[in-house]
């Protein structure tokens, strides 16, 4: 298996990125995955039984948080959202982190 780290990893733009298994991901691999999620790269995204630790999963939070960030920022920069609904324009992202043993950062 071959590593995923940062310098392997060139992410335009996907729905859906699906590594279940693949230990070769990571802390590193999910370092460089959690960067594309954080951007909105990726909606639906499975890192199962990937081999992430504390550390991928750290990265995982940061990039939550800084996504929901940037949604919010650009619902409420659009006014267009407030006409039909700001809850019709936010999409939707989904990570499984299932099966990996984070123990402790």
């Amino acid at each position: 298996e071959t590593p995923v780290t940062k310098n392997t990893l060139i992410v335009k733009e996907m729905e859906n990125l699906d590594l279940s298994g693949n230990h070769g991901v990571g802390n590193d691999g999910a370092t460089a995955i959690a960067s594309a999620f954080e951007k909105g790269k990726i909606k639906d995204l499975v890192v199962r039984s990937c081999s992430v630790q504390a550390d991928g999963a750290a990265a995982f939070g940061k990039a939550i948080i800084s996504l929901a960030e940037m949604i919010r920022k650009s619902s409420d920069d659009n006014e267009e959202a407030e006409d039909i609904g700001a809850e019709y324009l936010v999409p939707t992202y989904n990570i499984d982190l299932s099966g990996n043993l984070f123990g402790t950062v």
